[in-house]
């Protein structure tokens, strides 16, 4: 029988995510991992897009915050194909299959960053 491999949730990074959010809560959309430029698009009557037009939902950051995007938006991590956003995060961030399925696909806007941030509290801190 193979040794059971626990992971650690990478808190550190966690919170490196929550203060680029705030800082600029444009670029955050949970909607999509990474949606690169094009036209400004207005939600909750902010603009969704930096310089370069991209947005990036949690796991989106964790993957720009590690230096594991290259500017087109694609995975440039061993391992990962260039679409592969997902896995990705799940291993820089050091959380499970079933922590991501709750953080990635709760679909909060930034009028509900505190309640987000609460979700991934709980997730990260269950046991």
């Amino acid at each position: 029988m193979e040794p059971v491999t626990t992971t650690r949730p990478n808190f550190e990074l966690v919170d490196k995510i929550f203060e680029a959010i705030e800082r600029t809560p444009w670029k955050w959309d949970q909607k999509s991992f990474v949606k690169p430029g094009g036209e400004p698009i207005i939600y909750d009557r902010q603009l969704s897009i930096n310089e370069c037009g991209t947005t990036f939902c949690f796991a989106g950051f964790a993957l720009y915050l590690t230096d594991n995007l290259n500017e087109y938006g694609n995975v440039e991590m061993a391992g990962h194909d260039r679409s592969d956003y997902e896995s990705a995060a799940i291993e820089v961030l050091g959380i499970t299959n079933a922590q991501a399925d709750k953080i990635f696909y709760s679909y909060y806007s930034r009028a509900d960053i505190e309640e987000f941030k609460q979700l991934v509290k709980e997730v990260l801190n269950d046991d």
